[in-house]
């Protein structure tokens, strides 16, 4: 899958999204295409500690994607507008998030 959908057509997007066994974002736009999803894939979306939105959660939902949000945890350095801008992950909750959305996907 191309890890710049951006560049890619609307049809070739949806394409991707729709072979995709698992899909990793960060939080923003591009999670909109989980509408193209088969049901029952996991999207596992990243977004910062201080940040929800339920309109990922609720594509999914309406796409039938189980979704796995993962948290990040903000850095120290902090923007003049009180916006963070450099978030760290905790390595070990991806990865037995990531763990988990592939053993969903292969059924196990």
């Amino acid at each position: 899958m191309n890890d710049e959908p951006e560049e890619l057509s609307v049809t070739e997007q949806m394409n991707d999204f729709h072979s995709a066994d698992v899909e990793l974002c960060p939080h923003g736009a591009n999670t909109t295409n989980s509408l193209y999803m088969r049901a029952g894939s996991p999207l596992i979306e990243i977004f910062g500690k201080t940040w929800f939105c339920p309109c990922c959660v609720e594509t999914a939902a309406c796409s039938g994607v189980r979704y796995l949000p993962v948290t990040k945890t903000p850095d120290a350095r902090q923007e003049m507008d009180g916006i963070f801008r450099d978030h760290t992950i905790d390595m070990q909750l991806l990865e037995q998030t990531i763990h988990r959305a592939i053993v969903y996907a292969r059924g196990c």
